[in-house]
């Protein structure tokens, strides 16, 4: 579409004449879209810089709240823009700043005349600019200096796969406030994407309050590789706002792939992260492979974790790998479609360590959902500290294959804070991993500090399937659904479970007893194809119509909406 072009003063002049705009209509520069309404209730549309929307005479009284482009008339002579801002924008191409290695920073940074430096690019862009990488190796940090605003978000952007920070040779701090690649200390409204971050000293991308204690808010880091880094992936602390999602993370040596501390409404969503953690405690590294501690309404979704990475030469060899951890005070938060792999302690992991102690808050409403965690440690409800408190956590729709030792567990380890309200709904075991030794649970219930906030059971345990045995190598000895002693037992209700296995005790708990009451059968006579481990249900097996209704379990693994018979099915799937 070819726009005509024209004078901006005769466009403000009968634009003046026409519409009388109202004294309220505010022209800030990067409000993009935005719709005000004048006092003769006329609505004007404002768009940023020369980014001008057409539209025809006949539609200017009154006009229209619609936000889509009309198309040019070139043949009605009354064609005129609408109201537009004029900043200083104004003067710039219309794409942008851009960036090149080949570029020079007394250039105007256009797509012609690109700037060479990330240091220019990240001190000039103001509210509503965009800034595009071209092609090429960038062997410095980016760091944002200026906020965006709601309306008028800050981007740096490039061409997918076209650009690399690498941070070789690059100085970095150990300031509390983290230092990365990427640096975003109190800045607001910024998205990065599409960019390539490799060999960093500290963190690759590194997201934190600055030293006055000014919290960033409204961080969007999309479509990132990032590769090599010596501490964490992506570091978020003291943070609001924050959307992290479709980043790939291989190889983090110390701590985590992606790890947000003390922060609020964040979201991790479809990121890969492969080999995060590398080195151990013995090592001198900490943390987990996706790590959300302190965090207040968060969601964790459709995320990969794995590790295919031989383990370093001085590794410990009790060493133990974590997938998801969500930790200390954390609370409000989702955890749900997520496939976790390998992870010898524990796929997803729950850890109150010390909150609700020194007012602080307890760790709370945790809903961990429709995820699969398979070749190593299941999901494990823990609180590491004895003055820590987790308290209403539901673990319900997950797959859980080949685990070790146990693949839902609420332990008794450490510190053994309190557990409270601890429901395990519709959750699919099978197979275990001689790794995890003989003994141990499907289902594990082995800390006594249980309580519960209501007149309900501190732990309930319902419509489970639990195949709980080792595949391989002629079967061995574990368990299905029990208590570490009769202690335990007694604060928990378990029913309408189906299992099938062998009933041995770990050798932690040898007085461990089986909950609720045993209703079994045959694998081959309740899973769709066990050879595939296909774990959808077959028409006739034991679990279908013979689950009891549970309020929060709406839908299956699939999203299948419970029930499609009489009754719930047992286990993760609805046969449908």
């Amino acid at each position: 579409m070819n726009k005509k072009k024209h004078n901006p003063i005769i466009a403000i002049v009968l634009i003046g004449i026409l519409i009388f705009p109202s004294e309220n209509v505010q022209a800030s520069k990067g409000i993009r879209n935005s719709v005000n309404t004048n006092s003769n209730g006329i609505h004007l549309i404002y768009l940023t810089g020369t980014e001008l929307k057409e539209q025809k005479s006949q539609d200017l009284f009154p006009l229209t709240t619609d936000m889509e482009e009309q198309k040019f008339d070139d043949q009605n002579p009354y064609n005129i823009y609408l109201p537009f801002i004029i900043t200083n924008s104004i003067t710039k191409e219309n794409e942008g700043y851009f960036v090149s290695p080949f570029g020079n920073d007394s250039n105007p940074g256009t797509l012609s005349k690109p700037w060479r430096t990330l240091l220019k690019a990240g001190s000039t862009a103001i509210a509503g600019d965009t800034v595009k990488l071209l092609p090429g190796t960038y062997s410095e940090k980016l760091i944002p200096k200026n906020s965006g605003t709601a309306d008028a978000i800050i981007t740096y952007t490039a061409d997918p796969g076209t650009v690399t920070l690498d941070g070789t040779g690059i100085s970095m701090t150990n300031d509390a406030n983290g230092d990365g690649l990427v640096q975003i200390l109190g800045k607001s409204f910024i998205k990065i994407e599409n960019l390539t971050l490799k060999n960093a000293s500290v963190n690759c991308v590194n997201i934190s309050s600055n030293s006055t204690g000014l919290r960033p808010s409204h961080i969007d880091i999309r479509n990132l590789i990032i590769q090599n880094c010596n501490l964490t992936g992506i570091r978020a602390s003291n943070s609001d706002y924050l959307l992290i999602e479709n980043n790939q993370i291989n190889h983090v040596n110390y701590s985590s792939g992606i790890g947000v501390w003390w922060s609020k409404n964040v979201i991790v969503n479809n990121n890969s992260i492969t080999n995060a953690h590398y080195y151990h405690f013995c090592q001198g590294a900490y943390e987990e492979a996706l790590t959300i501690a302190g965090t207040n309404n968060f969601e964790v979704a459709f995320n990969t974790l794995d590790n295919t990475e031989t383990p370093p030469s001085g590794f410990c060899e009790t060493a133990e790998k974590i997938g998801i951890d969500v930790k200390t005070s954390s609370f409000n938060g989702i955890v749900h479609h997520n496939s976790v792999r390998n992870m010898n302690a524990a796929g997803i992991y729950i850890d109150g360590w010390d909150s609700g102690s020194n007012g602080t808050s307890t760790l709370n409403h945790i809903d961990i959902y429709q995820n699969q965690v398979s070749n190593g440690g299941g999901i494990t409800v823990g609180c590491e500290l004895a003055d820590g408190v987790v308290e209403y956590i539901n673990i319900f729709n997950n797959l859980i294959i080949n685990a070790s030792y146990s693949a839902i567990e609420v332990r008794g380890a450490y510190g053994d804070g309190l557990r409270k309200n601890i429901n395990i709904y519709n959750n699919t075991i099978y197979g275990a991993l001689p790794a995890g030794g003989n003994g141990g649970a499907g289902i594990y219930v082995t800390t006594d500090n249980l309580g519960s906030n209501n007149s309900e059971a501190p732990v309930i345990i319902r419509n489970n399937i639990s195949f709980f045995y080792f595949l391989y190598n002629g079967g061995g000895s574990v368990g299905q659904i029990r208590a570490g002693n009769s202690t335990i037992a007694s604060k928990i209700l378990a029913d309408h479970n189906l299992v099938y296995g062998p009933q041995v005790c770990s050798q932690e708990f040898p007085a461990c007893v089986e909950v609720g009451n045993r209703l079994s059968a045959v694998p081959s006579t309740v899973f769709l194809n066990i050879n595939s481990i296909d774990l959808r249900l077959k028409n006739g097996a034991a679990a279908i119509n013979t689950g009891v209704t549970i309020g929060i379990v709406e839908t299956d693994f699939i999203g299948t909406i419970r029930p499609t018979g009489g009754a719930y099915d047992i286990g993760a799937y609805e046969l449908n």
